[in-house]
């Protein structure tokens, strides 16, 4: 909704109930950032912590009716993730974010005076809250197609080029694959940045307390807006 809203507000003239043509100047440097919370399947994450998304697991199916701009590797992230037992839930898409703004939420977030800790990596966005991101409650025991949802997404690893450490699942939520893929059919510049509040791998799943949260959420929110004015 919020990016049909945007390309409305900014390429529609209401006057003439016409649309920005082809060949036409479009919006300029329309930033999106994301700001929310979210759990982590990482057993290198901390309640507390903040996730970066850079690319994004789309276990949703808003994009599945679009054609995304796509590259070599948001292509691997796809392969990768349908080879996991996503495909018992039909499969995943994959996308990303804008560089300029995770490159500009991270280089925010490593200039905090609180030096609190951010994971930079992929977001697997579910389209619900229970299943959808691998909670099984009462009688839905044995009818969930992916019971080990965090599990699997905690062994995902995505190579990339250049870079000695391959890039993994850091966060799960709700929105992210869906506000970078359609802004990036758009040209618009997005990202997104969360609040670890649960972290659901390892021996102990923790979960922040209100304190923690409020703490990391003005930073979060801090981050955001120094990207956007800077981006």
């Amino acid at each position: 909704i919020v990016i049909n809203e945007v390309h409305a507000l900014k390429e529609y003239n209401p006057h003439t109930n016409e649309w920005i043509k082809d060949g036409e100047e479009k919006a300029k440097n329309i930033r999106i950032v994301r700001v929310g919370t979210c759990g982590s399947p990482s057993v290198d994450a901390e309640v507390g912590d903040l996730a970066i998304s850079r690319h994004a697991i789309g276990m949703d199916n808003t994009c599945r009716y679009y054609k995304l701009p796509t590259d070599a590797t948001i292509d691997r992230l796809a392969e990768i993730a349908n080879k996991t037992d996503l495909k018992n839930a039909g499969g995943v898409y994959a996308t990303s974010a804008c560089p300029d703004i995770y490159n500009g939420l991270a280089k925010a977030a490593s200039a905090l005076p609180s030096g609190r800790k951010y994971n930079l990596g992929i977001t697997a966005t579910g389209s619900g809250f229970y299943g959808c991101q691998g909670r099984i409650v009462g009688r839905f025991a044995g009818k969930v197609a992916v019971p080990d949802l965090v599990a699997v997404l905690g062994q995902i690893e995505l190579p990339i080029e250049g870079e000695d450490k391959p890039e993994k699942v850091v966060n799960i939520e709700m929105e992210v694959s869906a506000v970078c893929g359609l802004s990036s059919i758009l040209g618009y510049r997005a990202g997104a940045l969360c609040v670890i509040v649960a972290k659901r791998a390892g021996d102990v799943v923790d979960f922040a307390t209100p304190d923690v949260v409020a703490s990391a959420m003005s930073d979060a929110i801090s981050i955001a807006l120094a990207t956007v004015i800077s981006a």
